[in-house]
């Protein structure tokens, strides 16, 4: 199957807060690119096409964005989320860019200079 996303997205299952209606709760960040995310976490959020979050890595990551909310489905007691940017600020989308060059710099390569990893 072909990727149909016109940017890469990095499998990153991470820990992490989402602030939806001013109350944050326990999320995992499946995959993240530049464009949206996709979301897992014990509780539904609110049934929005467009929702106002706030998503925070640590006390040093924190996103403010409004997401639309593409497709949602449930695997057993977790709710997953596809999620795409519809307004963030240029220096959260560098923040995205500066963590997953960082903390994924495998996957990084791999998808932005793949000829690279011909050898």
């Amino acid at each position: 199957m072909s990727e149909r996303r016109q940017t890469p997205r990095w499998h990153i299952h991470k820990a992490a807060q989402v602030k939806v209606q001013g109350e944050f709760v326990d999320c995992v960040v499946e995959d993240l690119n530049l464009k949206g995310l996709r979301l897992s976490l014990a509780q539904k959020l609110p049934a929005n096409d467009r929702l106002h979050i706030t998503l925070s890595f640590s006390e040093s990551l924190g996103l403010d964005m409004r997401v639309d909310v593409p497709w949602s489905q449930q695997y057993g007691s977790r709710y997953v989320y596809g999620l795409s940017f519809a307004i963030i600020a240029d220096g959260d989308r560098e923040k995205i860019y500066q963590y997953l060059s960082h903390h994924f710099p495998e996957q990084f390569q791999s998808k932005w200079w793949p000829e690279s990893q011909k050898s």
